[in-house]
Order: C-alpha cells, then sequence, then structure tokens
C-alpha cells in the first residue's frame, strides 16, 4: 500500500485487494472518521490487476501532457 496527502484532512491510497475473487487495484481517498480512524470514501476507481500498467501509463501521458481538458 501506498498513502499520499490529498489535503491537510484526507489521503490517497493506492493498494491492492480482493472483491469477489478478483484482485484489484484500489486508487481511493480515505478521511477521518469520528473516532480518528481513516475510512475510505466513495471517491475512487478500482480496476482489474491485470489493467493496473494501462492505467498507470494512462496516468503518466495525462500527467505530461500538459493540456488542461475542460470536459
Amino acid at each position: 500500500m501506498r498513502e499520499i496527502a490529498k489535503n491537510q484532512r484526507e489521503t490517497v491510497r493506492v493498494r491492492q485487494r480482493d472483491f469477489r475473487g478478483q484482485r484489484l487495484l484500489d486508487v481511493r481517498t480515505f478521511y477521518p472518521g469520528p473516532d480518528g480512524e481513516m475510512r475510505p470514501s466513495g471517491k475512487g476507481i478500482s480496476v482489474s490487476i491485470d489493467r493496473a500498467a494501462d492505467l498507470a501509463r494512462a496516468i503518466e501521458q495525462v500527467a505530461q501532457q500538459g493540456d488542461v481538458d475542460d470536459d
């Protein structure tokens, strides 16, 4: 698992997890719950682990592109 700060409160976690027998790469925002423990939010994406390299390439390409897409 890897974790990066999103802002002062939230973090983004990149991790592998199993869901219904399928291995997934999960990139998700976590926030502090009332008890102080970090909780997963609905903000995120999960892709099958065999598509993880495709997702990483797409992120890298868009990050290097420099253009802003106003969709």
